[in-house]
């Protein structure tokens, strides 16, 4: 006698992807399962992760969610391109979804081009960075660096400014 199915990690997940692009799309399970030609009973079950999907009807749910089947699994946290850029897969995130289509919405490419410098500035500003304490530590390389954190919109060696001119 065979034994019951139970959902494995990869059919939860599968289903997770479904219902949150689903979702991010504003679309109900009734819709979904309209355009696939299935019960929504049956979309329900898929993003449970209770049924098992063929791969012909999650090829079908991909087209009816504009998204490649491989957008379905799951994917190392980072892969690095060509150049060596590390990307999160959190792009998959509601966040990182909400981001992406608001900046597809903007119709401009010089202010898409000002908020990636923006970000590329903040992302510098909010990274810990080496400081060196003494000129000493600048001349001698064998003296070990101390780390400190600068605060945003402070430049190295502005810390103490306000303090000199006084």
């Amino acid at each position: 006698m065979p034994r019951p199915k139970s959902a494995q990690a990869v059919d939860l997940e599968v289903g997770r992807k479904i219902r949150e692009r689903r979702r991010a799309l504003g679309m109900s399970q009734f819709s979904l399962a309209e355009i696939v030609g299935i019960a929504s009973k049956q979309i329900q079950k898929y993003e449970q992760g209770v049924s098992q999907i063929g791969s012909g009807r999650l090829s079908e749910i991909a087209a009816a969610l504009n998204v490649p089947i491989s957008y379905f699994f799951p994917e190392p946290s980072t892969r690095r391109d060509f150049n060596g850029i590390e990307f999160v897969s959190g792009i998959n995130s509601k966040e990182g979804m909400e981001l992406n289509i608001a900046f597809s919405k903007i119709p401009s490419q010089k202010t898409r081009s000002a908020i990636i410098e923006l970000l590329r500035a903040y992302i510098v500003r909010s990274t810990p960075r080496p400081v060196a304490r003494h000129m000493s530590d600048r001349v001698n390389a064998n003296v070990p660096r101390a780390t400190v954190n600068v605060p945003d919109g402070v430049e190295p060696g502005e810390q103490n400014a306000g303090a000199q001119r006084q």
